[in-house]
């Protein structure tokens, strides 16, 4: 499995103003980007996993995931989440060289996560919510208004000593690892897949490989091939006409029942629920 594999796909912003704004509220699979992410949960909590840290997130909020970094975001049973996520490329705001540039990717990491318990990242907090207005807004000329409150949300980071020196990043190994067995997972989700088959790709033992898997993404190798199939049986809802029992199956579920107690859990509603809503413009 390459890397790039877990690419996500879709453009964010423009080439002229690179910045874009998501609404979140169900689980994200793992994958990377090029762009910075910077998150702000309006309600609820949930697991938002960097690069095999696992950071709680909950309302008022905000983690932050640098770019090209394996990221995902999961949900407990009965959990619910509403967040904003903010992506954009860095390099609009600094160019190549510049010394801006050099501090951020070379000298210090960035905390991921921001609480609005602590009044020194309050100020940062505070500076996201004015990226998300802005971004929801559009006011004229709010692509001025963006660009210097991303600017000073990294001044204020740096201002109040909410980063790291760089020393080490995840072992190579590991995370070429980790991307293979997810990558696998992405592969072959809609058939059985025995935890055997992963530890073989990682050519580790069966109880480190369980210990290994959750460290870096914070699900056991079942809860996430749980996960990724729910999500894909999201897609198929919402994109096909097939029954919810040809989904069940075409996602690698085996029993029709099972599927939907998960995906209840998961998302508060039944399959059927769940489309008859996308239908009528419910669901997006």
């Amino acid at each position: 499995m390459n890397i790039l594999d877990l690419k996500e796909k879709r453009e964010h912003g423009t080439e002229s103003f690179p910045v874009v704004l998501y609404k979140h509220d169900t689980n994200i699979p793992y994958q990377w980007h090029n762009e910075e992410e910077i998150i702000y949960v309006l309600d609820g909590e949930a697991e938002y996993n960097i690069n095999g840290e696992k950071l709680v997130v909950e309302k008022g909020d905000c983690a932050y995931c640098a770019g090209g970094k394996l990221h995902s975001m999961f949900l407990g049973e009965n959990q619910r989440v509403s967040l904003n996520a903010v992506l954009f490329d860095r390099s609009y705001l600094f160019a190549h060289g510049d010394v801006c540039t050099g501090i951020l990717d070379r000298k210090i990491l960035i905390k991921n996560h921001f609480s609005k318990a602590k009044p020194k990242e309050r100020e940062v907090i505070e500076t996201v919510r004015g990226i998300c207005d802005a971004l929801t807004d559009k006011r004229f000329g709010y692509e001025i208004e963006v660009k210097t409150l991303i600017s000073q949300f990294y001044n204020i980071i740096i201002r109040n000593g909410l980063y790291e020196t760089r020393t080490k990043e995840l072992d190579i190994d590991d995370n070429k690892n980790v991307i293979n067995a997810i990558g696998y997972i992405h592969a072959n989700y809609t058939r059985k897949i025995a935890i055997d088959e992963l530890a073989a790709i990682t050519g580790y033992s069966v109880p480190y490989f369980e210990s290994f898997f959750k460290k870096y993404t914070g699900k056991s190798p079942i809860d996430y091939i749980i996960l990724y199939r729910l999500k894909k049986a999201c897609e198929m809802l919402l994109k096909t006409d097939g029954t919810v029992l040809d989904i069940a199956y075409s996602c690698g579920f085996s029993n029709v029942s099972y599927f939907i107690r998960r995906f209840k859990e998961a998302y508060g509603i039944t399959p059927l629920k769940y489309k008859t809503q996308s239908k009528l413009g419910f669901v997006k």
